[in-house]
């Protein structure tokens, strides 16, 4: 028996994908504004533990946990900002306005 699928449920489909792609690009922002506040915070935190090391109120291993911690904000940041770039790649190609222009622009990003 053959499946007959109605234009209807096409259109419902390409809404709902569009709108998980619209949050998609909300949530990538907002998480990257957190995450940016983040890193702001674990660099003064590893500017502060090399200040006490200077004077002899931190050990070297604050500064390495110091440094460890920029890191990984740096990383979480980076990976925020990907998975926000894929969802207003997804939510153009959703709503049919992804171009030529936009693959070239991501392509130009990658090199």
């Amino acid at each position: 028996m053959p499946v007959v699928c109605r234009a209807g449920d096409f259109v419902a489909v390409a809404r709902q994908l569009a709108r998980q792609s619209y949050l998609g690009v909300i949530n990538g922002l907002t998480q990257a504004l957190a995450l940016e506040s983040a890193l702001a915070s674990s660099l003064s935190s590893l500017e502060g533990n090399r200040m006490g090391l200077e004077i002899g109120t931190r050990r070297n291993l604050d500064v390495l946990n110091a440094l460890s911690q920029v890191a990984d904000s740096r990383q979480r940041l980076i990976k925020a900002r990907i998975d926000g770039i894929l969802a207003q790649v997804k939510l153009k190609a959703a709503v049919g306005r992804l171009s030529e222009e936009d693959i070239a622009g991501l392509n130009a990003l990658l090199d």
